[in-house]
């Protein structure tokens, strides 16, 4: 073994050393991590948004067809999905999706559970618009208007995941949450 494996870097070096116990503990900026931790990629965070959007279908259009086709039926399924997947989120740290693909939430510098507050702002940025845009077409009918600025949104929020380490979106960055393997 090479003898300066073991020595401490000069004070001129710009890297951050850390006693094994603090690595992956955020106590470095994010700069040294666990190497048992390991973000959600960009494409399993697609699959996830896609199978939660088919569930969420899914779950709706079941219950629609049971309360029968009328404005309160199509409020009343939207309002339940949105709740239970809140529900998900603020328990499991996790959306159906991300549990059959074992990636949950973080906080981005503990990895630990985020505090509800974190969690309940990161829905709010990326599942209010939905829910704005769902009652939206539910009570005032369809626009395509708001539709394309739903797109640009999630599309820009999305996209941002793709240009840092850490593969957070915007509304993660916001929000200081990561998305981790299980």
């Amino acid at each position: 073994m090479n003898n300066t494996q073991n020595q401490h870097p000069s004070a001129e070096s710009k890297e951050i050393y850390l006693p094994q116990s603090d690595v992956g503990k955020g106590g470095d900026g994010g700069k040294n991590y666990d190497a048992d931790i390991k973000y959600a990629s960009f494409g399993i965070r697609t699959a996830s948004f896609i199978i939660d959007n088919v569930i969420f279908y899914l779950i709706s259009e079941i219950l629609i067809y049971v309360l029968g086709f009328s404005l309160f039926s199509f409020a009343a399924s939207y309002a339940f999905t949105f709740g239970l997947f809140f529900m998900c989120n603020l328990k499991k740290r996790a959306t159906p999706a991300k549990l059959l693909l074992s990636i949950k939430l973080a906080d981005e510098n503990t990895f630990k559970k985020p505090e509800d507050k974190q969690i309940i702002a990161r829905y709010m940025l990326s599942s209010g618009f939905f829910a704005l845009y769902s009652f939206y077409k539910i009570f005032i009918g369809q626009n395509h208007l708001i539709w394309i600025v739903l797109i640009i949104y999630i599309g820009i929020a999305c996209c941002y995941a793709l240009f840092n380490d850490k593969v957070q979106s915007w509304y993660d960055k916001q929000t200081k949450i990561v998305v981790i393997h299980d």
